[in-house]
């Protein structure tokens, strides 16, 4: 008989009795065996209705009184006793294919034993312990452990409809984002509406946030994209960072309840602040004395209290010229007869500059003004300074603005001025300890995209002089939270079951803490469905392979994620050398020698190709 067969396809209203007061979770779904042979269909009917919560011998004797003997598990043809096994079980024989088993791995004891495991298994992803389980079922412990490790991984996800809302002819999908920890790591949850997402990861340290966020972006086809945060800054960063001008980031101070930020692009970034209760009834905070004042905001230029990074490409030009006016506000105010900060802090500032210009002219943008801005100080530099320093001095002052090639002309002229020698003469020993230095920004052209926070507003909301970006942006709020407190309280109701989930054991692994709860949320047929899928009948009984059991073979090469004493994580390509009990001796291709790492700090571990 083909394992095919024995499959649930079929349900129809059925509830099962109950045992001391308990009614197993089936309740509502049929089990049915597709198989053509007609005997076959009705044993698997009858023990298939049978209380997966009966005393074993119960659901034996069922069979022998109704039939008088049992049928093969392999063909489906009758059996006969034949005596008992080494462990005193009874035996029967196949007349058909000549298969001895003992009476429990017959046919029909097969379906029953099944329909209790994949019960067992359904009450576990339902919330209850393996202790009680094992007592309502009869199901061993060891046995259920076995059939848990079976069932693959699966991510806590709603598909409903995501919030999108209609704002200034934008379509705005609205996120709130969350993360709860057990140890270093912890499940992200995003809800939008009816869509709900997770990853398991580290918001401090930002793993698993480009493998959520690109999930968040595939499900949320929308202009802007508005999160709901507590006030967890890498997770800002990493936000701006990736959408730019596209996010909208609602940041929740919990540490002075009753703060907002928002961080938002409108002809430049800006950051607005204000209360929890600004759309709603106002309440007495903890820390009010900390607070704005009710019906108060602020509206800083730039971005107040996150920095995040990106490339010259990926910045609009307004955010370059930010930037940039940023930068000559600071040279103008600079103290160039500071030794140390010419040496160590304006040279990177002059790199920086220069990239940017250059980004700004790749672009054939107007950057006349900038330029002239810049040899104004160039010139007060050379009066202010050309007697008064020290040649040691002078030469930082020339070196650090050599970097400035866009403008190597004036350049010349400072270093002729204050040195009384051009740029070309100047002794190489000055550059020698900056061979890395080149006219643009190392890492990629990474560049800060914030500004230094300059206070726009600072007064009521309904105020007579409110700037127009900020009664965009309060407009929108406005039509999120009106009459609401803006808080993160979507996720938190989600976290009850999940938080129940994480800490019911200590060695319950994430992932299955999230096909726990993933489960918990799925109606009875639905999960069922799963199950069996999930866990075929001919895996009943097999030792389910855990990921510290997985066989590593000396020779083979596998992509593993390591994790060193201190927590931080690589992916490592590594070829196996010899094998111990606790280590792995091993070719690490990332160090390109040879490495012995701890097998307990392999946290994933995937084959390659050879």
């Amino acid at each position: 008989m083909a394992d095919s067969q024995l499959v649930s396809t079929v349900k129809v209203p059925y509830n099962p009795p109950e045992r001391d007061g308990k009614r197993p979770v089936d309740s509502g779904v049929r089990w049915t065996v597709d198989v053509d042979d007609s005997e076959m269909k009705e044993r698997a009917d009858f023990m298939l209705k049978l209380d997966p919560g009966l005393p074993p011998e119960d659901a034996l004797w069922s069979v022998y009184d109704k039939w008088g003997g049992f049928l093969c598990r392999e063909c489906g043809s009758p059996t006969v006793f034949d005596g008992q096994n080494g462990a005193g079980t009874q035996s029967v024989l196949c007349n058909n294919c000549d298969r001895n088993m003992s009476v429990w791995n017959t046919y029909e004891l097969t379906l029953w034993k099944y329909k209790k495991m994949v019960s067992a298994l359904a009450h576990h992803k339902y919330g209850g312990s393996v202790d009680d389980i094992s007592e309502l079922f009869g199901v061993g412990k060891g046995a259920l452990d076995e059939a848990r490790t079976c069932l693959s991984d699966l991510k806590y996800s709603r598909t409903g409809p995501a919030e999108v809302i209609e704002y200034d002819g934008l379509k705005i999908g609205i996120i709130t984002q969350d993360m709860i920890y057990k140890g270093r790591e912890g499940i992200m949850l995003g809800v939008s509406g009816g869509l709900h997402i997770t990853e398991i990861g580290n918001e401090r340290t930002c793993e698993g946030l480009d493998t959520y966020f690109d999930e968040l972006e595939e499900r949320l086809d929308v202009d802007k994209l508005l999160v709901l945060m507590n006030m967890n800054t890498p997770v800002a960063k990493k936000l701006l960072e990736r959408f730019r001008e596209k996010v909208i980031i609602v940041l929740q101070n919990h540490s002075n309840w009753g703060d907002v930020h928002v961080y938002f692009y409108r002809g430049g970034w800006r950051t607005l602040r204000l209360r929890t209760d600004a759309f709603t009834e106002p309440s007495r905070k903890l820390d009010e004395e900390d607070l704005l004042g009710v019906g108060e905001m602020e509206l800083y230029k730039g971005l107040k209290g996150v920095s995040p990074r990106m490339s010259f490409k990926d910045a609009t030009e307004d955010t370059l010229r930010d930037r940039v006016e940023e930068l000559i506000a600071q040279f103008r105010n600079t103290d160039w007869d500071a030794d140390g900060r010419v040496d160590l802090v304006m040279r990177p500032k002059c790199i920086r500059l220069n990239g940017l210009l250059q980004e700004l002219q790749k672009r054939e943008s107007d950057i006349t003004k900038h330029l002239d801005d810049i040899r104004e100080i160039l010139e007060d530099i050379a009066d202010k300074y050309a007697s008064k320093l020290g040649k040691s001095v002078k030469k930082k002052i020339v070196n650090a603005w050599s970097r400035l090639t866009i403008l190597e002309g004036e350049v010349n002229n400072l270093s002729e001025k204050i040195l009384k020698k051009p740029l070309t003469s100047e002794p190489n020993e000055e550059k020698s300890s900056d061979k890395k230095d080149t006219s643009e920004p190392q890492e990629g052209d990474n560049m800060k995209i914030s500004t230094k926070p300059e206070l726009l507003y600072r007064g009521p909301m309904d105020g007579p002089s409110v700037p127009e970006e900020a009664l965009w942006i309060l407009g929108l709020l406005e039509a999120i939270f009106d009459g609401k407190e803006i808080t993160t309280n979507l996720c938190e109701g989600k976290f009850g079951s999940m938080g129940m989930t994480l800490r019911s054991g200590r060695s319950i692994y994430l992932e299955r803490a999230l096909t726990k709860v993933h489960l918990q949320n799925q109606d009875i047929e639905t999960t069922y469905h799963w199950l069996v899928d999930d866990y075929p009948i001919k895996d009943l009984g097999k030792r389910g392979e855990r990921r510290d059991r997985k066989q590593i073979e000396v020779g083979a090469r596998y992509k593993i994620t390591y994790e060193d004493r201190y927590g931080v994580k690589t992916e490592r390509e590594i070829k196996v050398i010899e094998r111990n009990k606790k280590t792995l001796d091993a070719y690490c291709h990332l160090r390109k020698d040879t490495r012995t790492f701890r097998r307990d700090r392999i946290k994933n571990i995937i084959p390659l190709q050879q």
